[in-house]
């Protein structure tokens, strides 16, 4: 937006609470009613403002779970990843929607929270711990880094994608329209203004078309416009909140053994993976998998609940890539003494080992050191 901003970092546990829903087990007809507390869905994340929703909570129901105030941010954690609203009245939620509660009730601070979990959909997305379906927990969302700045940026901020957003939803609203009368027209022949059916179905669907572009252009518009105002605060963020000291890892961008094909695949895959891949590029010897993982999971706090067995599938998918390589093969022992009455045996008699990965480059000196940085 042109401004220069001065950027603070903080968890979003640091400054809000978060509530995960649940969903009222029982007697489900004693808890739901045709009035009383909104319970939330997904599918009721449709704008940012929310105030119904299908199903309603009676008061035994609503026991059951708990309410959460006005000003909520409400974000969908479970199988859909990174849909946001806030509640416009007290409404409770399912387990797939965790509502972040605000310490301090700023309705353009919810509002700034709101588009920036917006913005940050893709990359919540990548760090979601994958069972059946994708999810993020509510630890992995408290340790999320949200970028602050001053309450006239926050409301310049907010006016601005406020104004773009209703411009985008006026839109939707009137191809809807468009497309219900021409459906109406379809079904009972109502005549245009030129006179005949064929005419008016025409027009209408050569209108239909460019409706539908211009609500493609303010899509990308919006878009734009998150990225502008979050982009420079995610990149300042390596530098300003980890204090430009990140575990002595590199970015993929400054991996200058990759060609730059391999770099854009490696954004492509989930945090959890480019953290695993970074950690062994900056290790520069070959590693334990378990070692790496550890090392992760402790400097990442986010990726508590990945597991090795997601380790061991990424560092597959990194040897098939061409960017890792298995460089060799180490002897167990109970202890750190390399000796041979501490060798871990396995039931035939024969000596159990541990692979130790590297990273490789396809197309430059597999030879050479791969990382520059070293893990503390």
């Amino acid at each position: 937006m042109g401004d220069k901003v001065r950027w603070e970092y903080a968890k979003l546990g640091e400054f809000a609470e978060l509530v995960k829903g649940r969903t009222p087990s029982g007697k489900p007809a004693a808890y739901f009613g045709e009035k009383g507390t909104p319970w939330v869905k997904i599918e009721n994340l449709r704008r940012k403002w929310v105030s119904a929703s299908r199903e309603y909570l009676t008061a035994e129901g609503e026991r059951s779970g708990r309410t959460v105030p006005p000003g909520s941010v409400l974000l969908s954690v479970n199988r859909t990843i990174g849909k946001a609203g806030i509640a416009e009245v007290p409404l409770q939620t399912n387990e797939q929607i965790i509502a972040i509660v605000c310490k301090e009730q700023d309705n353009t601070f919810q509002e700034y929270l709101y588009y920036y979990l917006m913005f940050s959909a893709g990359i919540l997305e990548k760090r979601a711990y994958v069972t059946v379906n994708s999810r993020i927990s509510k630890g992995m969302l408290e340790d999320v880094i949200v970028p602050l700045a001053d309450p006239g940026y926050r409301e310049r901020c907010v006016a601005k994608l406020s104004l773009l957003e209703k411009l985008l939803w006026a839109k939707e609203d009137m191809l809807g329209v468009l497309k219900r009368y021409s459906d109406l027209v379809q079904r009972n022949g109502i005549q245009g203004l030129s006179g005949d059916k064929e005419t008016c179905r025409t027009d209408l669907e050569h209108l239909t078309k460019l409706l539908g572009r211009s609500l493609k252009v303010t899509e990308r518009l919006f878009t734009a416009a998150l990225e502008q105002v979050f982009r420079e605060a995610e990149r300042q963020k390596e530098e300003i909140y980890y204090g430009g000291r990140r575990w002595g890892w590199v970015t993929i961008d400054q991996m200058e053994k990759l060609e730059a094909p391999l770099k854009a695949l490696l954004k492509e895959m989930s945090f959890f993976q480019q953290c695993l891949y970074r950690a062994f590029y900056a290790a520069g010897t070959p590693c334990a998998i378990h070692t790496i993982v550890k090392q992760v999971k402790k400097r990442e706090p986010s990726l508590k609940e990945h597991h090795i067995q997601d380790a061991l599938a990424a560092v597959e998918t990194f040897r098939q890539m061409g960017l890792m390589t298995r460089q060799e093969e180490r002897k167990l022992y109970y202890t750190p003494d390399e000796t041979e009455e501490n060798e871990i045996l396995g039931e035939d008699g024969s000596n159990l080992t541990i692979s130790f990965w590297g990273c490789s480059f396809p197309g430059r000196d597999r030879g050479s050191r791969a990382g520059e940085g070293e893990t503390t």
